[in-house]
């Protein structure tokens, strides 16, 4: 298997986790890639680590940005950067199965599709299980999106040799929502695999996210950035509110046991 896949990961202020990120990337089971990391002008340590690794392995590329520009930003540079027929995303707190990428091509390629993605493991900072595993729809639609959205960056694979390259759209804090609803514009479905591939690492940060706002930005990705109507944007955040509420609601009971 030849295809090269390029995986792109931002970085900022991530020293105390990107090490492992990198580290389940070197460690998986299909080697040909190559992994681009652009560095939102961290003012930690993070540049000197990815730098060490970036020495050793000649399929590690960091970019390191010089001003701060927003995640968006740096991953769509990463985006403009890639190569190959096949685009994977990863975030610098998260952590990869060793089969995370050759089980998920050979679905891609056994299926012929362009778009697919990944369940996954849910476990606080120290990687200890937090929830149970997050286990993803069959397939999703442009119109399945639009209630909620199951797809977490770390899980996707792209077939970019066959759709092009799509970038995330300047739609704050949805910006991942925004992207795969535009994929899903120009294809049918994307498909999901049931099987969990990588760890999503809850950190302490999300324990206070002020869930009132999130709502607010999931409201203006439909009114502003879809265009939806006043009622078909506020009845879709509904859905969506209803929808994440049923995904983390042991999440929500653990925050609430925590106060």
């Amino acid at each position: 298997m030849s295809d090269l896949v390029t995986i792109v990961m931002p970085n900022y202020n991530c020293q105390k986790f990107i090490g492992q990120a990198i580290a389940s990337v070197l460690n998986q089971s299909y080697v040909y890639w190559h992994l681009i990391i652009v560095d939102d002008a961290s003012t930690d340590n993070s540049v000197e680590i990815i730098r060490s690794y970036e020495k050793v392995h000649e399929r590690i590329e960091l970019i390191a940005l010089d001003k701060n520009l927003g995640t968006t930003a740096a991953r769509n540079i990463g985006i403009e950067k890639s190569k190959g027929d096949l685009l994977a995303f990863m975030d610098s707190d998260d952590l990869w199965m060793k089969n995370r990428l050759e089980k998920t091509i050979d679905f891609l390629l056994h299926g012929d599709y362009d778009f697919v993605y990944s369940s996954y493991k849910r476990a606080d900072e120290n990687l200890a299980p937090l929830l149970s595993d997050y286990i993803v729809p069959e397939k999703l639609s442009f119109k399945d999106m639009l209630y909620h959205n199951p797809i977490s960056i770390p899980s996707v694979l792209i077939r970019i040799g066959r759709i092009g390259k799509y970038y995330q759209p300047d739609v704050p804090k949805r910006e991942d929502h925004a992207l795969w609803l535009s994929i899903l514009e120009d294809i049918e479905y994307a498909y999901g695999i049931p099987e969990p591939l990588f760890v999503y690492r809850i950190r302490k940060g999300s324990l206070s996210r002020n869930k009132l706002e999130m709502a607010k930005f999931q409201y203006l990705l439909y009114r502003r950035y879809l265009k939806l109507s006043f009622c078909e944007s506020f009845y879709y955040t509904v859905h969506w509110a209803i929808n994440g509420l049923k995904k983390y609601r042991k999440f929500f009971c653990y925050i609430f046991k925590r106060k």
